[in-house]
């Protein structure tokens, strides 16, 4: 179920098919980041956390249902980078991931420039430049924001929902309808600058901004 719902943010998430196998799945896959359940068939979980620490400076996000505090502590001690206890909320442990991964990549959610490949985004001024051919463009506050949490969230997909949401903490009050509205400027102001293709509509998804290729 977390492996759908992971994927459907955009996630490439992939599960170990051989618990006896798990260090030589994990250096095929590359994982940017581990999520590792205490309870899994072969061995200790602690046991794995500590090959798993030696094998790949990853994050790594240990689960257990274990009510037991010291659970915590030994995993925070062992090099796990977070401790979630079951049951959890999924919505809440995918937006963990995101913004570990953000931090793991280098991306500060707090800085006024936000540069991603030749993209260069103004959040104090709502410049946005394109330094390949040192063109700008001036956004609205609300594009500039649409951007940000695109930009935070590079090639992963973002609801409707979860877009508005953001714009609310941003203190732009705004429905579907105005969304949509804003979202067709923002695609047009990115034709201006030629990377207007960056910017995919997922139907019945949302939005997601991607990466030079």
């Amino acid at each position: 179920m977390l492996k759908q719902h992971l994927r459907k943010k955009g996630y490439v998430a992939e599960s170990v098919k051989d618990w006896e196998l798990i260090l030589q799945e994990v250096d095929i896959f590359s994982p940017d980041l581990i999520l590792l359940d205490l309870t899994i068939p072969e061995h200790d979980g602690f046991f794995w956390l500590t090959k798993l620490r030696y094998l790949t400076s990853v994050p790594i996000f240990v689960v257990s249902a274990a009510e037991v505090d010291l659970n915590g502590v030994r995993a925070i001690t062992l090099g796990a980078d977070d401790y979630i206890e079951k049951p959890f909320n999924i919505e809440m442990l995918i937006a963990k991931i995101g913004v570990m991964l953000n931090r793991s990549k280098g991306i500060n959610l707090t800085t006024r420039l936000i540069e991603v490949d030749d993209i260069s985004l103004d959040t104090m001024t709502s410049d946005l430049r394109y330094l390949k051919n040192n063109a700008h463009v001036k956004l609205t506050q609300t594009e500039m924001i649409i951007l940000k949490l695109l930009l935070i969230n590079i090639n992963n997909t973002l609801s409707k929902k979860e877009i508005i949401s953001g714009l609310w903490d941003g203190n732009q009050f705004i429905n579907e309808n105005v969304l949509n509205v804003n979202i067709s400027r923002l695609r047009t102001k990115l034709e201006s600058l030629g990377i207007a293709d960056r910017l995919i509509t997922e139907r019945g998804r949302g939005y997601r901004f991607i990466d030079e290729k």
